[in-house]
């Protein structure tokens, strides 16, 4: 395998899935390497996926130089913690426990440069990848009071090209944190790359798709309660319905060697098969100390005792009817 590429088992789901579980799991192993958070830059709103997309479908000269600086702008934006911005995100969510009243300062504490060793000089040159030239100029969107504004130049660029220095940066990314860790794999578990199935393999074609499944009444009832969640259940429902219909177009153009679905029940309740079968998918051997998790508390069947009856007849109506 070439240097560059970094094995990558990509855990995703509809979100409380038991995602974070699995990744649990496999951050007992002795050869995966795991973050303690995710690190979003892949399948956010402005991140890699989105900028391949978007760039090689809407071009311009404005509208290149803007994609390119709002892509530089957001990864650097992760590379640091704000400390007077987390201080105040600390207030926020004092004064505001449902996380719903004020939003609060936007990746404040993620720091990416002290997880992913020279983090910033990759993103570097990834935009020197992108570009193919600068000059001192400016155009009607050009944010205000810049001093000698450089604008960045790129040509019309396919999708397949983007993917290119795409791939190098994020394989790079990946290879450090596995050097860093001293391990073989990378296990990730960023909520919905599931959404982005397609584009993620190309980026990182050594890469897997690890889909935990969970019965969709759980995965509702917990969705139902989370802070970037509609509170109602008929919009819940629909949420939770576009999400999953969204997977299974994505699964429908993947090599079926590229993805795996397994059960959260199986986890809990034959979790040495099952992990063995996670193992198997990884290409890594199966270690005992991965099955040592407490999984009591895994809060299987919780719908039962959240929802009443007539709500529970109107979540199983509905996903029935998506799969008619």
């Amino acid at each position: 395998m070439n240097k560059m590429q970094a094995p990558t088992i990509f855990i995703s789901g509809t979100g409380r899935s038991g995602t974070n579980i699995t990744k649990a799991i496999f951050g007992l192993h002795s050869q995966c390497a795991i973050l303690p958070f995710e690190y979003r830059f892949t399948i956010d709103p402005g991140g890699l996926v989105d900028f391949i997309n978007s760039y090689s479908a809407t071009w311009s000269p404005y509208s290149a130089d803007k994609k390119i600086k709002d892509l530089e702008s957001y990864l650097l934006s992760l590379s640091k913690i704000k400390e007077q911005q987390s201080e105040i995100n600390n207030w926020i969510s004092e004064y505001d426990a449902t996380g719903k009243k004020l939003t609060p300062y936007p990746y404040a504490g993620w720091e990416l440069e002290k997880w992913i060793p020279g983090y910033q000089e990759l993103v570097k040159t990834l935009i020197k990848d992108l570009i193919d030239f600068e000059y001192n100029g400016r155009w009607p969107g050009t944010a205000a009071l810049i001093s000698n504004n450089s604008m960045y130049f790129s040509a019309p660029t396919t999708k397949e090209e983007l993917i290119k220095p795409i791939s190098v940066f994020l394989n790079s990314c990946i290879n450090s944190i596995l050097t860093k860790d001293k391990k073989k794999v990378f296990v990730e578990d960023n909520t919905w790359s599931i959404l982005y199935a397609a584009d993620l393999l190309k980026i990182l074609p050594q890469g897997r798709m690890l889909h935990i499944r969970r019965d969709p009444r759980d995965v509702i009832a917990s969705l139902i309660g989370q802070k970037w969640c509609p509170n109602d259940l008929t919009q819940i429902l629909k949420w939770y319905k576009s999400v999953i219909g969204q997977w299974e177009k994505q699964k429908s153009i993947l090599d079926k060697s590229q993805y795996l679905e397994i059960d959260f029940e199986n986890i809990i309740n034959n979790t040495t098969e099952t992990v063995e079968k996670m193992c198997e998918f990884a290409n890594i051997s199966f270690e005992e100390k991965m099955v040592s998790l407490d999984l009591s508390k895994a809060n299987i069947g919780r719908y039962k005792k959240q929802f009443s009856q007539k709500e529970i007849e109107l979540i199983d109506s509905k996903l029935m009817q998506s799969q008619i």
